[in-house]
């Protein structure tokens, strides 16, 4: 069956509310977005969709002109908010900056959004002891850096991104009563595989879409020495 099925069939068929104790698990970036999209159309409500504005930072302005804007907004690094961010209210987004860590606004958190304005968001956080208390989460700018970038990007948009899905490497720390997980490429750094498996309450609570029957569980021989 469909991994979306499988993990959010129950909410998206109006038998559960609870969207926050379920997630799918992928190595890759591109395929949590895809696969956050996908959940996103189903999902009951309106969507917004909100555009950052993205400018390359670089010492010579006359530089900046090698990187248009249409260039700018393919891109969405890991760790950044994408150039169209989608949303409904109810679908639950992850926060992708510290804005206030002694109040729970901080990198990782994930939070059910309530209201959808223009400049500013109305969220709730989805899990733990401020479960249920609303914030208010602004466009900001956000940079990205990477050594074989010749600039820095810059991107005003809430930092946030839907949080359906997300890396096997984001969700560390984390439990959820059900977990997909998506394999439709090889995992492929150490110990991914058993981050992914003990993200679930239990056993009960999984469901593996993989693209081939067998999967290499990764192990770096000189960690376990």
């Amino acid at each position: 069956g469909d991994i979306v099925d499988a993990v959010f069939g129950d909410v998206l068929n109006g038998r559960s509310t609870d969207l926050t104790d379920a997630v799918i698990l992928t190595p890759r970036n591109v395929d949590a977005l895809r696969i956050n999209d996908r959940v996103l159309d189903r999902l009951n409500g309106v969507t917004q969709t909100f555009l950052s504005e993205d400018e390359a930072v670089v010492d010579h302005l006359s530089d900046s002109l090698n990187f248009p804007t249409e260039f700018l907004n393919k891109m969405t690094p890991t760790g950044m908010p994408p150039h169209a961010l989608h949303m409904k209210v109810d679908c639950v987004v992850m926060l992708l900056r510290n804005l206030d860590v002694i109040n729970g606004l901080c990198n990782g958190s994930r939070f059910i959004v309530k209201h959808i304005g223009q400049r500013v968001l109305i969220c709730e956080h989805a899990v733990g002891s401020r479960q249920g208390y609303q914030v208010l989460i602004p466009r900001i700018d956000c940079y990205y850096t990477h050594r074989m970038l010749p600039f820095r990007l810059r991107r005003r948009q809430f930092p946030l991104r839907l949080s359906f899905a997300m890396t096997i490497n984001k969700s560390q720390g984390q439990t959820f009563s059900r977990v997909g997980i998506s394999l439709q490429d090889p995992i492929f750094s150490h110990g991914q595989l058993y981050v992914a498996l003990s993200r679930a309450r239990s056993q009960q609570g999984i469901a593996v879409d993989a693209a081939q029957q067998l999967m290499r569980n990764i192990v770096y021989e000189e960690v376990l020495r």
